[in-house]
């Protein structure tokens, strides 16, 4: 199913879309635990998308765009992912990827976080010019 939406995503993008920049920004990474997130974190995005197992999206700036995909080099077998969180530290050139429970991994998502560490990395935006995204958690759609 991810694969189907990753086609169809990447065809929507490549037909009318923006020209995609590159820009460099500091990236670090999270997952849903405790540390990462504090304690009672209901494993919700600040976009309202429900985090789901083997997850991968984004942390960045309010400037950024909810919905806006992202090409992060070494992150999500370098495939686009979106914007669909915020953090209190995620301010200008940063950014936070994710990174959620995979079955076939021996780590823990907070050992990959910290393996992570922190990178500065070229970064390509393709924003998204859509009025409104399909949220397949909430059914609904969400207007930026």
């Amino acid at each position: 199913m991810k694969t189907i939406i990753y086609l169809i995503l990447t065809s929507i993008l490549s037909i009318g879309g923006s020209t995609p920049k590159l820009e460099k920004f500091t990236v670090s990474a999270y997952c849903a635990c405790e540390i990462c997130c504090g304690t009672g974190s209901p494993g919700i995005t600040a976009s309202g998308h429900t985090i789901e197992k083997g997850d991968r999206f984004v942390a960045a700036d309010p400037e950024i765009p909810y919905g806006t995909m992202l090409v992060i080099p070494g992150y999500n077998q370098n495939k686009p992912v979106e914007v669909l969180d915020r953090g209190s530290a995620i301010r200008g050139n940063r950014l936070d990827v994710f990174f959620g429970f995979d079955p076939n991994s021996s780590c823990t998502p907070h050992e990959k976080a910290l393996h992570w560490g922190v990178k500065y990395l070229w970064v390509k935006i393709i924003k998204v010019e859509r009025k409104a995204l399909y949220n397949k958690d909430l059914h609904t759609h969400r207007r930026y």
